[in-house]
């Protein structure tokens, strides 16, 4: 398989002989050989922006080309992005807001950077998805630009918002946008429905006032607001799911595991938790084996001696116990954010 991605980055000079080399062999395995012949052709005709109209090519709403259909021979033509950024844009339907809130927080913080390059970034790890990025990865764009980031679902409140507000924190908010700005125009079916589509970075806000004031990248303006009301009913569709930055050295780091006390684990999974409870023993005892640890009846630092350091079936009930919390909240946290655990 070829990806837009890698054609792109062919035409702007970005691959090495060895990338080329392997570009040129998937090509002609799918029967693409001419194609980069072709390529350098089209990608002139973008740069002079020529209009081909949807018969011929896909464009914008600013009337700019985002792909081209290229003839391969007579009956077959390949479809070329000839600019990925914008095919994403359109392809996700608006579902880069993700991406465009770690931007505007990026370029706050006085980083270099553009869509483009966080979007290959996105896509090379594998972070963006067909509809945009999934809840959980939000926010990896920033920590790859060497910031602290911790992601928060359930405990955080319009008080904590304003707290970190004030430390100088980043805030992205994961919300319904139709609850958000559609407010007005919404059904009672669509008020009841739980679809958490959207993220906005929050800028800040004032109880007094009954405002918050965002920057959400579905509107293009720099700045929007909308009630406190408003975006905590869009806000607790996602399970108050917030995610804050800010660089190192100046990150307060407050731990606050996901609360799962609401999951209740099938009876069935008995069994999974008393296995992941023991590897998880097996694990811990491997490592610290590996760090010269062995069995003593009390704990001694000096001697590198651990009670513990025995077989997970010798283990005190409360050792146990402990291990069993350990795997209990895991598959918890799994189900939480929409995994299924079957057995096979």
């Amino acid at each position: 398989m070829v990806r837009d991605e890698e054609i792109a980055a062919y035409l702007e000079g970005r691959l090495s002989r060895a990338e080329i080399g392997d570009l040129k062999k998937r090509l002609d395995e799918n029967g693409e050989s001419g194609l980069l012949t072709h390529l350098l052709y089209s990608e002139a005709l973008y740069l002079d922006e020529l209009d081909f109209g949807e018969e011929r090519g896909v464009v914008d709403n600013q009337k700019k080309i985002i792909s081209i259909s290229i003839p391969l021979n007579k009956n077959e033509s390949r479809i070329l992005a000839l600019d990925p950024m914008r095919l994403a844009a359109a392809k996700t339907d608006g579902y880069l807001c993700d991406l465009e809130c770690e931007e505007y927080i990026l370029l706050s913080l006085g980083y270099d950077v553009n869509k483009k390059t966080l979007l290959d970034e996105a896509y090379k790890n594998k972070w963006m998805k067909e509809k945009g990025m999934p809840i959980y990865q939000i926010g990896r764009l920033l920590e790859k630009y060497k910031l602290s980031v911790a992601r928060k679902y359930n405990q955080y409140t319009i008080e904590d918002i304003e707290g970190c507000l004030e430390q100088g924190n980043k805030l992205i908010a994961v919300v319904n946008a139709q609850k958000l700005l559609l407010k007005d125009n919404l059904n009672q079916q669509e008020s009841e429905e739980k679809n958490p589509n959207h993220a906005v970075v929050i800028i800040s806000l004032s109880v007094s006032e009954n405002k918050v004031y965002l920057f959400d990248p579905q509107t293009g303006n720099a700045q929007d607001e909308c009630s406190l009301d408003d975006f905590v009913q869009a806000w607790s569709d996602s399970q108050n799911f917030l995610v804050v930055s800010n660089t190192r050295d100046n990150f307060e780091y407050d731990p606050q595991p996901i609360n799962v006390d609401d999951i209740k684990l099938d009876p069935s999974l008995g069994e999974l938790v008393e296995i992941l409870a023991e590897n998880n023993h097996e694990i811990w005892a491997s490592d610290r084996k590996k760090e010269g640890w062995t069995y003593g009846p009390k704990r001694n630092d000096d001697k590198k001696e651990n009670p513990d350091m025995r077989p997970y079936s010798d283990l005190e009930d409360k050792e146990k116990e402990y291990d069993r919390k350990m795997a209990i909240n895991t598959l918890k946290l799994a189900q939480k954010i929409g995994y299924k655990i079957v057995k096979e």
